[in-house]
């Protein structure tokens, strides 16, 4: 593989049976895989610029068939491919099929995507390319003042959805569509080389173009998410790459519901995504937290309770948006934060005077808090049990919606809970037990690798579960044993 690579730089894909895994979770049986082996099997790929392009189906593409200890599963068949020909191919697949003529499984290799259309309607969304015009924000401003006043934030959300529409309105007199202009601007500059033009006409087409190509780079940009590139690297091809492959990477293709039924029907998986997010932000009215509540010690004082109950402060809401990156996903309503750090000064005195009024009142209008859904797939690692009878281990609490299932009647009441139940982990003699680390919603304990601890473990999270109404997602939890 090293020696084609050197060979030509055409795009590139290998498939087949490459006798090697990439990982040790690849492979399982009682004997581990050797780890030089994998780690020069990935330095070759590496060298190769080559990339695996995942798969769907078993894990495993090789089974000896064996018996209890003496069987053996690896991924050892894989497709590998370059950037470009992923950007060739960006819809390509590899399905991992089932036969019972081998030991190993047929992988299956789909260049083109065969995926129904499914109908989306289309969102308006602010584009960051609007910004190279210096009218944009005065434009902004005449708009949000034609909307009217603004007196909560029902009016707040029906002036924005106003002052979008006349921008797009603008915006497509303004720049067209920036990917036809470069189009044009690349023909009528070419034309002009080929007639040998005059130099003045040939460098305002050629300005023109530069500036198109800017813009179609901030296009590219807004799509991609990448926050950590100033605006002024031009990378276009990188940009896109990352827009393209971070929506087929996120892409689900279908969803297991309660009954373990895959269903692969977008009006179907839409349905279960719907009913699953109504039961996650339902109240639960079997809630109890005073088992728990009463094993907390009054930490707010009157004082402290004033400062928490006080109204909010204009650099309050203003820090809580500028906190929010810039080109995160915006919502519904298609507006990223940026563009109301950057206009903030026109937008200030509504929105904090609506916000705060909405705090006072506990009314949300209709259709303000809307959220779109995306869900983003996620992949678990299996770990290697190591003597566990004889060991500590590491329990990764994952909570499902952290911090929207929390209950009221539970937050009004709480902030922290002991127990000896279990024995803490310590890292060497002397030194002070540790049973629990916590981070924002990560939580990680610590405790002895046996029934009894784990047993005690799962009393305290049901018990918390109950008290706050937060949920664990089994799915999603890790264990290490050490």
């Amino acid at each position: 593989m090293q020696n084609l690579k050197v060979q030509s730089d055409l795009p590139w894909c290998v498939i087949g049976d490459f006798n090697e895994a990439l990982w040790s979770f690849e492979h399982m049986s009682a004997t581990p895989r050797s780890e030089p082996q994998m780690q020069a099997f990935r330095d070759v790929l590496e060298t190769c610029n080559l990339v695996d392009l995942g798969f769907q189906g078993l894990p495993f593409t090789y089974d000896n068939k064996q018996r209890r200890n003496r069987n053996v599963k690896v991924r050892l068949d894989r497709a590998v491919a370059d950037n470009n020909w992923r950007n060739l191919f960006s819809a390509a697949k590899v399905v991992h099929q089932v036969s019972p003529c081998s030991d190993h499984l047929p992988i299956l290799l789909k260049c083109v995507a065969d995926e129904e259309k499914v109908y989306r309607p289309s969102v308006r969304r602010y584009e960051i390319f609007w910004e190279r015009d210096a009218s944009l924000q005065e434009r902004i401003a005449n708009s949000w003042e034609e909307a009217g006043a603004k007196f909560n934030l029902g009016d707040v959300r029906a002036g924005l959805k106003s002052l979008l529409l006349n921008l797009h309105a603008w915006g497509k007199k303004r720049f067209g569509n920036v990917t036809r202009e470069l189009e044009k601007s690349r023909t009528k500059l070419e034309e002009l080389l080929n007639m040998n033009a005059n130099r003045d006409e040939i460098k305002k087409v050629s300005d023109h173009m530069n500036e198109l190509l800017y813009q179609e780079k901030m296009l590219w940009l807004q799509r991609s998410r990448i926050d950590w590139l100033k605006e002024g690297d031009r990378n276009i091809e990188f940009f896109h790459r990352k827009a393209v492959w971070r929506a087929r990477k996120n892409k689900v293709r279908s969803l297991i519901d309660n009954n373990g039924v895959e269903h692969a029907d977008h009006k179907a998986m839409g349905g279960l995504v719907q009913e699953y997010f109504q039961n996650i932000f339902s109240k639960d009215t079997s809630l109890n937290p005073t088992p728990v509540v009463n094993l907390f010690e009054p930490v707010v004082t009157d004082a402290m309770n004033v400062n928490l109950c006080a109204e909010f402060s204009e650099k309050e809401i203003a820090d809580g948006l500028f906190q929010i990156g810039p080109l995160k996903a915006p919502g519904s309503d298609g507006l990223p934060a940026r563009f109301f750090q950057r206009n903030w000064s026109i937008f200030k005195d509504e929105i904090v005077s609506a916000v705060r009024k909405f705090f006072q009142t506990g009314i949300m209008p209709e259709g303000v808090n809307e959220a779109i859904i995306v869900l983003i797939p996620k992949t678990d690692e299996p770990k290697r049990e190591k003597k566990p009878d004889a060991s500590f281990c590491a329990y990764k609490l994952d909570l499902s919606k952290a911090y929207d299932r929390v209950d009221w009647g539970f937050l009004e009441r709480v902030m922290g809970v002991r127990t000896n139940a279990i024995e803490p982990l310590k890292i060497c003699r002397g030194a002070p037990g540790v049973s629990h680390l916590l981070f924002a919603d990560d939580t990680l304990l610590f405790f002895k690798a046996n029934q009894q601890q784990a047993g005690a473990v799962q009393d305290i999270i049901h018990a918390y579960e109950s008290a706050t109404g937060q949920l664990i997602n089994p799915a999603k939890c890790s264990i290490l044993f050490g």
